[in-house]
């Protein structure tokens, strides 16, 4: 959904139409010089993840929401999923840009403190606490495998990485003194919901290495 699909834009409505449709559409024919992608993470279903952790201890053996599986389980039945959903996207992609122009961005890691270790909690709200042993899964199961994902995904269909995040953000995750991360409070009291939060913040975007 969202790139190849329609999906629900974030005020409620009418389906929007695929980004990559919208893409034909405002080009006009014209050849595309680079095209920026970042995508991922939302097909491992990262926002149900850091609710499930929030709301469970030990996260990754408690069953997923909409699944028969534990998290542990099903992330890596999410993993290979993506993998196909990357050879669906540079097929789209056939025709409208070449691909030594298409750029995927690595996600960036929001699990570590001040020292440089996992953050120990990584969150602790009203609903519950997202510890360090959670903070540790996701970083080694969800988050270095994806990058991983996107770096093998880039080889095979002859894209380019924009890498560097992941180590550049040590010692600036959510818990961090100087965090690049937007609070879950920040937020609900900007936007009034979740939505956005665990995001890079704009000091995060500016801080980032550029290309």
């Amino acid at each position: 959904k969202g790139v190849l699909g329609r999906y629900e834009g974030i005020e409620p409505g009418a389906l929007l139409q695929p980004q990559l449709t919208t893409v034909k559409r405002l080009i006009y024919g014209r050849e595309i010089d680079v095209m920026l992608v970042s995508v991922g993470v939302n097909d491992l279903r990262f926002g149900a993840m850091a609710g499930h952790c929030v709301k469970h201890t030990d996260c990754p053996s408690v069953i997923f929401p909409g699944t028969n599986a534990t998290l542990a389980r099903i992330m890596p039945r999410y993993l290979d999923d993506l993998v196909d959903r990357f050879d669906r996207l540079a097929a789209a992609l056939e025709g409208l840009v070449d691909p030594s122009r298409v750029y995927l961005t690595e996600y960036f890691d929001s699990t570590t403190n001040d020292a440089k270790k996992v953050c120990s909690p990584l969150m602790a709200t009203i609903m519950g606490t997202f510890d360090e042993a959670e903070a540790n899964w996701a970083r080694e199961s969800l988050l270095l495998p994806l990058n991983n994902t996107i770096r093998l995904a880039a080889r095979a269909h002859r894209f380019k990485v924009i890498s560097g995040s992941e180590a550049w953000f040590q010692g600036h995750g959510y818990c961090a003194t100087d965090s690049w991360v937007v609070q879950l409070a920040g937020w609900f009291v900007g936007q009034l919901n979740k939505e956005g939060s665990l995001r890079a913040s704009v000091k995060g975007d500016e801080e980032q290495p550029r290309f």
